[in-house]
């Protein structure tokens, strides 16, 4: 009789628990995701800093805007 009162009382407070945790969850606000960030103007920035050459910031440009070439086998 002991071992199913015990039971009883530790689903109640697993219960309680769960209960407890979305009530506070639902409370807090929720964090914004991060904004992702513009591909082109990543490249722009990078080829503004010397990180990459005018060819190939024309070429990532253009797979940017255009999409990669077509391989043609």
């Amino acid at each position: 009789m002991s071992g199913t009162i015990t039971l009883l009382a530790m689903t109640i407070v697993l219960c309680l628990t769960v209960l407890a945790h979305r009530a506070i969850s639902r409370w807090q606000p929720r964090r914004a995701l991060p904004a992702l960030a513009d591909p082109a103007a990543v490249l722009a920035e990078r080829f503004a800093k010397g990180e990459i050459d005018e060819a190939e910031y024309a070429h990532r440009l253009s797979v940017i805007r255009l999409g990669p070439p077509l391989e043609l086998h």
